[in-house]
């Protein structure tokens, strides 16, 4: 399974003279305010693409009214709520948490942790996929100080969030092998050399015995 996480480049909170990533709603507008007084307009704490901010606006109203998204294929929410949180998107962008798209897309980058702003840590956050996590801080340079965050708690209601199968196997019905499949799925994702070695590459595994082998670290958590 892979789930939404924020990631921060402690390298800029830093810089701007703050020793902790943002935890809660408040601390992120006053990050944000802190990075614009210290360092200047073209720095943020973070920067969500068309998809990262429509599961930042699910999350954000997860946590506030306590209803999940969808159900059973319908959605639970009105559009009023719809709007409010379009609105609270468009606050972070007017409080200077995250640039505009205009901004962003200005700069031709295929995707944020591509871009000069990220490599550069005047982007100093994103919120991506657990399973990405390697691949986003591999652009940084090495005193960038790449961390992953805490949820953030947008509502009182509940915590949001969003979640997915990030990888699954089975052996088909037409597989020649299906004996040899199997004991290569099992060694993969039960066995401790192979686990070890798959790591959190795909995600979190739900294997029993995977989550009890020790993994090789892909990044710093403080």
């Amino acid at each position: 399974m892979a789930g939404r996480i924020f990631y921060w480049n402690m390298a800029t909170f830093k810089k701007a003279g703050l020793d902790h990533y943002p935890t809660t709603e408040q601390e992120l507008l006053d990050a944000a305010k802190t990075f614009q007084e210290k360092l200047g307009d073209d720095y943020y704490p973070l920067a969500a693409t068309t998809l990262d901010r429509m599961i930042m606006m699910t999350f954000y109203l997860e946590s506030k009214y306590g209803e999940p998204w969808v159900t059973d294929s319908t959605l639970n929410y009105t559009v009023e709520q719809l709007q409010e949180g379009l609105e609270w998107i468009q606050s972070l962008e007017d409080n200077h948490v995250m640039p505009d798209l205009k901004t962003m897309n200005a700069a031709g980058d295929k995707n944020i942790t591509d871009g000069q702003a990220w490599i550069t840590g005047k982007y100093a956050g994103i919120f991506t996929w657990d399973s990405s996590a390697l691949s986003s801080s591999q652009n940084l340079p090495d005193d960038a100080e790449f961390v992953v965050g805490d949820e953030i708690k947008w509502g009182e209601a509940a915590n949001g969030g969003f979640a997915k199968v990030s990888m699954g196997m089975a052996v088909t019905q037409s597989c020649e092998h299906p004996v040899e499949a199997a004991a290569l799925i099992n060694f993969i994702l039960n066995e401790k050399e192979g686990a070890s070695i798959m790591g959190t590459q795909c995600g979190m595994v739900c294997s029993k015995p995977a989550r009890n082998t020790p993994r090789r670290p892909v990044l710093s958590t403080s």
